[in-house]
């Protein structure tokens, strides 16, 4: 089988539902194990696949970009849940942007295309909405939802007599300080990994490898 044989035969292994993972595809192709690592590899490299950690089983597992899974092994989801995995998912063409391969397996991005930690930690300074410049998606809509809740709780705590403004103020500070923080932390994310990477992902590709 040639390369581009194996990307029609991976494309439509996704197709019926089938997990993108190396043992998947050596089970159903019928190849050498390091030859599909190899080119599964190159797919993500070529911005064919999106790369994923399965926390269940320790597996990298491949995902098609903009391919619809209609087979039975497909998961059913919510019209929120899709749309926030299509956000999180979404990256300009690695070829565009002049991307490759780096250390860590994600994306080796071009010095123009990195975030800057700096500014990541400043916009994090507004608790929440500042995480939607580097994080993912998913963590930046709850982490502002989690916002919301705690000023509320700390607007009822300023109501105490004495101590409401000093709650007031020390609970608004570490909201400000923490979400600085990771906000510089996951600008440093991306440029590692040349996408929105959760931080217990990021953990658990180190272990793997």
């Amino acid at each position: 089988m040639k390369f581009p044989e194996f990307e029609t035969a991976v494309i439509e292994l996704a197709s019926e539902g089938t997990p993108l993972t190396t043992a998947n595809v050596v089970a159903h192709l019928k190849m050498r194990p390091a030859t599909a690592e190899a080119w599964l590899d190159k797919m993500a490299k070529d911005g064919r696949l999106d790369v994923d950690v399965d926390e269940e089983d320790a597996v990298l597992v491949y995902r098609v970009k903009g391919l619809t899974v209609k087979g039975p092994g497909a998961k059913k989801e919510g019209t929120a849940a899709k749309l926030v995995r299509d956000l999180e998912a979404w990256e300009p063409p690695a070829r565009a942007l002049g991307l490759g391969r780096g250390a860590s397996g994600g994306r080796a991005l071009a010095t123009g295309q990195k975030k800057s930690v700096l500014l990541g930690a400043l916009i994090g300074l507004v608790p929440g909405l500042g995480l939607f410049y580097a994080a993912p998606f998913s963590v930046a809509i709850v982490a502002s939802l989690a916002v919301v809740v705690v000023v509320g709780a700390l607007k009822i705590l300023a109501l105490v007599p004495l101590l409401g403004g000093f709650i007031w103020f020390l609970g608004v500070g570490a909201l400000v300080v923490v979400s600085a923080l990771l906000g510089a932390m996951y600008a440093h994310l991306y440029n590692q990994h040349g996408r929105r990477t959760n931080l217990g992902k990021n953990a658990e590709r180190k272990r793997l490898r």
